[in-house]
């Protein structure tokens, strides 16, 4: 299923930030990000990114330090995600949904030096911000990259929210001087903390670092799948789940696409501006894609645009999925919508079907660098093919472990008699004669990946 390059060619050995511009060095008036209307390039994105570094460098971040951001799809979200890492800095993402008081106990266990929330949010969890006792934080204002008259209207609604004692996010680059160096990050130091959950309970903390995630755009570069610069992605999936880190900020930028953000991750919202943009790339989950059938607008329309459909979060049903296809179909798109596989752990793609490999009811098959094996859970011995048994997955995407969860981390990071690691995934499946994973049943919730055809 793949080429020799594929399978041989070393893996990116490098920071997220550093990947972001070894792909985009020689194209700095390209298009990056399109934010209600406004246009940013990769240029101008770089440079951004230095001077938000600069300003976490002048305000004592270092190397190690932990920062929490709790926000939504802006420019300035991304500017600070790819400057923490550049700084070596963790960055800490916080679900928007989940109780103030979670969020507190968040703040402490990761020991966060600084929080950065997005105005809207900041209101909310006040209490947190003092409850953990932090200093520092950052608001970034919504409508900061909104063009005009459109920033003025929003700043109007959003002004009253911003804490009195926080520096806004316009004030915090006037800190910015000298050019900062990029950090020196070993395989296995934390660059990323994303949650398994976070609406009941205490979440658990997933370490990703820069080689797990940066893995996972590698591997989708050298598949089948066919992505053009400055084609156009519709960016819906929120940045504190993994899912939208890697395939929503880190892929698009990485292949040097030209992204259309929107901090409303709502279906009607989505099928709006996927009507008004037609992006050539689409990632949302099974609500997106049904509310995208529904609507009238669409079912006019001609979809030869869509060069990629993606779901995440849940799956779809066989029928409902050759239903929607062949709505897709009969609208002219180029593709359908194709399943995958992955969970937050393994940062979070580990297998995919792709254009010519697909078998119905499965999860496509394994990328590149990753190899899964079932196992019976009574036996422990690995299981023949179409045999159900526990799937466990090796992959250079699988997380470096769980915040103050040694415990945890060793009932799902395992290592054999030959001293390979393997996740458990929980999650029972069979593979058959081709290689093709069927998901049996559910241990425990899981998340199913990007999917798109060329």
């Amino acid at each position: 299923y793949y080429s020799e390059e594929a399978i041989n060619a070393p893996l990116p050995e490098c920071t997220m930030y550093e990947y972001l511009c070894e792909c985009n060095q020689h194209h700095p008036d390209d298009i990056a990000l399109i934010y209600f209307g406004k246009r940013i390039t990769y240029g101008t994105l770089m440079e951004n990114i230095e001077k938000t570094a600069s300003s976490f460098a002048a305000h004592g971040i270092r190397k190690g330090d932990t920062v929490s951001v709790i926000s939504l799809n802006t420019p300035e979200t991304f500017y600070v995600v790819y400057a923490l890492n550049k700084l070596g800095a963790v960055c800490c993402m916080e679900y928007v949904t989940q109780p103030s008081e979670v969020l507190a106990e968040s703040l402490k266990r990761t020991k966060s030096k600084a929080v950065v929330v997005l105005d809207m949010f900041s209101e909310r969890f006040r209490d947190a911000f003092l409850n953990a006792n932090i200093k520092q934080i950052v608001v970034l204002p919504l409508a900061d990259s909104m063009p005009f008259p459109m920033n003025f209207l929003a700043r109007r609604k959003t002004s009253h929210r911003n804490q009195a004692t926080a520096l806004l996010f316009k004030q915090f680059l006037k800190c910015a001087s000298s050019k900062t160096n990029t950090a020196v990050m070993g395989k296995n130091e934390a660059a990323i903390i994303v949650s398994t959950s976070g609406t009941t309970g205490i979440p658990k903390r997933v370490m990703l670092s820069n080689q797990n995630i940066n893995s996972v755009v590698w591997q989708y570069q050298h598949s089948s799948l066919i992505f053009h610069r400055q084609e156009t992605f519709l960016a819906i999936t929120p940045p504190f789940l993994a899912f939208g880190i890697t395939l929503t900020i880190h892929l698009p930028l990485c292949l040097g696409l030209t992204s259309y953000l929107t901090p409303d991750p709502e279906p009607k919202v989505s099928t709006q501006l996927f009507a008004k943009y037609k992006p050539n790339h689409f990632l949302g989950g099974p609500a997106h894609m049904e509310e995208m059938v529904a609507n009238r607008k669409i079912q006019k329309s001609d979809m030869s645009h869509a060069k990629s459909i993606g779901i995440g979060g849940e799956s779809l049903s066989i029928e409902r999925c050759a239903e929607i296809n062949r709505f897709l179909l009969e609208h002219h798109s180029q593709s359908p919508v194709l399943t995958g596989y992955g969970m937050t752990e393994l940062a979070p793609t580990v297998m995919i079907e792709m254009p010519g490999i697909t078998r119905a009811g499965s999860v496509g098959i394994p990328f590149c660098r990753v190899n899964i094996k079932i196992v019976d859970s009574e036996s422990g011995k690995e299981c023949k093919y179409n045999e159900i048994g526990e799937m466990y997955v090796h992959s250079p995407s699988a997380f470096i472990g769980y915040m103050g969860g040694q415990d945890e981390t060793g009932n799902t990071l395992v290592s054999d008699e030959n001293g390979i690691s393997w996740v458990k995934t929980g999650d029972l499946a069979c593979v058959d004669e081709d290689g093709f994973v069927f998901i049996k049943g559910r241990i425990k919730r899981i998340f199913l990946t990007y999917d798109c055809e060329a």
